[in-house]
């Protein structure tokens, strides 16, 4: 019998993940997820023919109407979820882009994990975009047939408009800043990208370098001297930093730790 291979994408490496181990993988994974699962009253598993099927009871979206929440009978709907292929999916998907075989594994685990965990509110809002495209759909036909095909596109624009902001409050609120946030860790990764230059000779990145290694402008990191370390200058700053890794590195003291990057720093070198 012959082997099924992942399909392949345009740049993939030859060795493509067989379909035969991203099931083993998927299974694997989705094994260890029940292992610690807990039945309530609205989401409960059950083994059937070999998988796990997962059965959530979901009420539906609540209705508002100016302004006002309308009281509406209290209606069950449930939903059967095998998430076999979709685990099989993300484990294909992380193939690609993980080298580490026991990464790719660990991050797909955290995508199950995340997918079982909102699996309950997808399927509740599907009922509700039932119901909203339902109504799109019927009206369609109307616009259509007196030709006002741009209230037909406002109601399909309008429509989907709604879905997404659906989606959208899901995913949380992200900052709308134009520059990241300098943080702790990515100062710990700029450090070690070019702690090798300043152990061989003492060189110090330049402003921009080390403003492109955080991936924040000049001004953003500028800013950073300014506020956080009180207007020192930025070969001082970087100088005392690189001292105090490789004084860690070397086995010294953990002085360092009063660094915003010392903790972090501190983390790889426990001993």
């Amino acid at each position: 019998m012959t082997r099924q291979r992942a399909p392949r994408c345009d740049g993939e490496a030859s060795g493509a993940m067989e379909v035969e181990e991203a099931e083993r993988i998927a299974r694997q994974i989705i094994n260890d997820f029940v292992a610690n699962w807990t039945d309530t009253p609205t989401a409960r598993h059950v083994e059937r023919g070999g998988d796990h099927v997962f059965i959530f009871s979901v009420k539906p979206e609540p209705e508002i109407r100016a302004g006002r929440k309308i009281k509406m009978p209290l209606c069950l709907s449930e939903f059967q979820f095998n998430p076999l292929a979709e685990a099989m999916a993300i484990v294909l998907s992380n193939d690609r882009t993980q080298v580490d075989a026991v990464a790719m594994q660990q991050k797909s685990e955290k995508q199950v994990a995340q997918m079982m965990v909102i699996a309950p509110d997808i399927f509740g809002q599907a009922m509700w975009q039932a119901r909203v495209i339902a109504g799109t759909l019927t009206n369609l036909p109307m616009m259509f047939q007196i030709g006002r095909f741009d209230i037909a596109r406002g109601l399909v624009n309008s429509t989907l408009a709604m879905i997404e902001g659906k989606l959208r409050d899901g995913m949380g609120t992200i900052p709308n800043t134009r520059n990241p946030r300098i943080t702790n860790f990515g100062l710990n990764l700029a450090i070690k990208t070019f702690i090798k230059g300043f152990e061989h000779d003492g060189s110090i990145p330049s402003q921009r370098k080390f403003a492109r290694q955080l991936k924040v402008s000049e001004k953003a990191w500028r800013d950073f001297l300014q506020g956080e370390q009180k207007g020192r200058k930025h070969e001082d700053v970087l100088r005392g930093w690189f001292e105090q890794y490789l004084t860690i590195t070397r086995g010294g003291d953990f002085l360092s730790r009063e660094t915003p990057t010392g903790e972090l720093i501190a983390q790889d070198n426990p001993n």
